[in-house]
């Protein structure tokens, strides 16, 4: 219970009342300083209220008690120290206020402990009305301590983070010593720097230092007039950091090309080695600015392998060597060369190219003698030679080129075609939305690309279109032509990516046809059969019908789509006696043919043979049938379950809640304000029966109070065991 739960008497007495044995160990100085952190530190008490400590107990404590008991009457706490039976008299003396004659009570038995309430509650009630007792002012000594946690970060080449928990008390500055460490653990005089910091730093980048040395380091805090305790830590630079991803990119004949990653820092430059071609054990130094990230040694020898090395260089030294290997490169001929797509006047030559070649020439000479050629760049890997004669057997050289140095010439030989055109192209199967096209087959050929389109006269019924096919086909089938139009159909022979001479040929579609031997095969009052031919490449039929004669003009047309094999249907929901017009149009894909007509009248009602369907009239009996209870569900309430039951468990709450005992007679303090807290013992020797006892002398105590509130008297008790379990 907390001082401020309650605001009247009833519910501190009820609260007292309900109060429950445990049983534990005892160590009451614990305790003490529990409560001075729980009511004092945390500001629970009432400045202008008496404080009160009251510790009921039978036992020795399990630890000191002079401290935490000192702690509580320094911040203006009266303490009371009520013992009983085994209490220890000497440590109630160090825990209870003076003079102790006030604040010290003992009795010999539990029985005996109900003699002391008149006693003690006059003393309480007096100490409430008294003035607060002022807390003891305790002079704050400044303490420096540290820095502390000192800790080196950020490892680099020349300098090192150093970084610590700031020192206490009123810090002026640091400063930071730095020894640089022999390779023996010494330092020396010329390798110390001194750093002067102000008093809101806590870390540092000390730079300047020797890359791959151990350096150590102090920090001191410094005060007015004194230099606080140092704190040291060792620390040790990384060593030069070389290039990365050191290779060889690019390989010659007689020279190598070098590149790489340059590393962090203010570089001086680098310095590449290179062995001597003649001069074994002897190397060339080559020394290049800070801002090159490649170099291409030259004058090596060809098809040879060298090893390079490299050094970044510093202005504190140079860093370790990063060495590649590359080979230079071999004169070699192409390879895989081949001659194809041969046509009337073209032969396309094709190459595997020569790792670092700077080009390749290309030389053809007929069997006439005629002689031509071409340099080319390092790119070409094929080239179409143009300009020859049909029908003529032609050689062809290649050799690659490394500068001013050619390689070994490869030869191969090829015959161009005495004639590229094709002979035949006919069109065939003409429909009104298709045709098919066939021509012959051209040696040699490696494709072809058909275009069709439509003539001048028939402009805008069709788009432009081509295709081109693999060298097998000799055969396609155009569709979705536009009917009845006039196409300019053209043929092209491919040799790779050559195209030879075209053929071109006309072809007109069919019109759109339309459906003949339309006629009525039978009709009643309401329906009417139709039939008719099929028409060719017809996907469709559009069955139209509307009723005719005088004021029937304005009468919307009805229509029904058939599928392109139904040649007979039959139309139902017509009128007796009345004149129809009944057309048909065949569907092609998109478009619609010519519609042609018939008229016919229905039959009058009495010339219909057929009756009309009689309409029955059916009834559907209905079946009643219970519906489950649902046991979840809940019943609806009876006489019986209307009338309010007791149950066992109200019985016994309503047993344990009686009225309270009656105050007992004497003093009543209800002017003043006191916050007062109890610690009652209630470790295993007191036992069930006497910690009763124990209740009923707080429940007395209690009832002398009885303003509870903030203007009044605020209670909490404290359990000795629980404070500590």
């Amino acid at each position: 219970m907390s001082l401020t739960d309650y605001t009247r008497i009833q519910e501190v007495l009820g609260a007292v009342r309900d109060l429950t044995f445990k049983g534990g160990n005892v160590k009451t100085g614990n305790a003490l300083s529990f409560i001075a952190h729980t009511m004092i530190s945390a500001g629970a008490l009432r400045e202008e209220a008496a404080k009160i400590v009251i510790l009921i107990t039978d036992e020795k404590s399990s630890d000191p008690v002079d401290e935490p008991a000192g702690a509580l009457k320094d911040a203006g706490v009266t303490v009371f120290a009520v013992g009983i039976k085994h209490a220890d008299k000497k440590e109630l003396s160090q825990i209870a206020s003076q003079p102790l004659e006030e604040h010290l009570f003992y009795v010999e038995d539990f029985h005996h402990l109900g003699s002391l309430s008149r006693k003690l509650s006059r003393r309480l009630c007096v100490t409430a009305s008294e003035p607060p007792q002022p807390a003891k002012q305790t002079v704050n000594v400044e303490k420096m301590v540290g820095p502390r946690d000192l800790v080196v970060s950020e490892p680099n080449y020349n300098s090192l983070r150093l970084t610590w928990s700031p020192a206490t008390g009123k810090v002026k500055g640091y400063q930071v010593l730095v020894d640089s460490l022999s390779v023996a653990g010494e330092s020396g005089p010329r390798d110390q720097q001194q750093i002067v910091l102000a008093a809101n730093e806590s870390t540092v980048l000390v730079t300047g230092l020797q890359p791959n040395t151990k350096h150590f380091f102090t920090v001191l805090a410094v005060y007015a007039d004194v230099f606080g305790e140092p704190v040291t830590v060792k620390g040790k630079t990384t060593p030069i950091p070389p290039v990365t991803n050191f290779r060889v990119i690019e390989e010659g004949l007689s020279s190598l090309k070098v590149a790489w990653t340059p590393p962090l820092g203010k570089l001086s430059g680098y310095k590449i080695y290179i062995p001597e071609s003649n001069k074994p054990g002897i190397t060339s130094e080559k020394i290049l600015g800070g801002d090159v990230f490649s170099h291409v040694l030259e004058n090596l020898h060809e098809d040879k392998e060298y090893t390079v090395s490299i050094y970044a260089v510093y202005p504190e030294g140079p860093s370790q060597p990063m060495s590649a290997t590359g080979r230079t490169l071999k004169l070699v001929p192409v390879k895989n060369i081949s001659l194809q797509n041969e046509t009337t006047n073209t032969i396309q030559a094709r190459w595997t190219q020569v790792r670092g070649a700077s080009g390749y020439r290309l030389i053809w000479a007929s069997s006439e003698g005629s002689v031509q050629n071409v340099n080319l760049g390092d790119a070409y890997s094929y080239y179409m030679i143009q300009g020859l004669q049909p029908g003529t057997e032609y050689t062809v050289t290649i050799n690659p080129i490394f500068g001013i140095i050619e390689g070994p010439i490869v030869t191969a030989k090829a015959t161009t075609l005495s004639s590229s055109t094709v002979q035949i192209l006919k069109a065939t199967d003409i429909t009104v939305n298709s045709a098919l096209v066939f021509w012959n087959s051209v040696p040699g050929a490696t494709g072809y690309r058909v275009t069709w389109g439509p003539t001048p006269e028939f402009f805008g019924r069709d788009r432009a279109q081509q295709l081109t096919l693999n060298s097998s086909t000799t055969a396609y089938h155009l569709r979705n032509l536009a009917h009845d139009t006039e196409y300019v159909i053209s043929l092209y022979v491919l040799f790779g990516f050559m195209e030879g001479p075209g053929i071109t040929i006309t072809a007109r579609t069919s019109p759109l046809g339309y459906a003949s031997s339309f006629k009525v095969t039978s009709s009643t009052s309401t329906s009417i059969s139709l039939s008719w031919s099929a028409v060719p490449a017809a996907t469709k039929y559009k069955i139209i019908w509307k009723s005719a004669g005088a004021g029937k003009e304005r009468e919307a047309a009805k229509s029904q789509l058939l599928k392109g094999h139904v040649r007979e249907h039959r139309l139902e929901g017509l009128l007796p006696n009345t004149q129809y017009t009944f057309g048909i149009a065949a569907i092609f894909g998109t478009s619609e043919g010519k519609v042609v007509t018939l008229q016919q009248s229905t039959a009058g009602p009495r010339d219909n043979l057929s009756s009309p369907p009689s309409t029955i009239s059916s009834a559907k009996s209905v079946t009643a049938r219970l519906l489950p209870v649902n046991p979840h569900q809940p019943a609806f309430p009876t006489a019986s379950s209307s009338r309010p039951r007791t149950t066992s468990a109200q019985t016994a709450q309503a047993a344990k809640i009686s009225s309270p005992r009656a105050s007992p007679s004497g003093p009543v303090c209800s002017k003043f304000k006191a916050d007062i807290a109890f610690l009652v013992d209630e470790s295993s020797s007191i036992g069930q029966s006497n910690f009763l006892k124990v209740k009923d002398f707080l429940f007395r105590i209690v009832s002398y109070f009885p303003k509870i509130g903030p203007e009044g008297t605020q209670v909490k008790v404290y359990y000795l065991h629980s404070l500590l379990s």
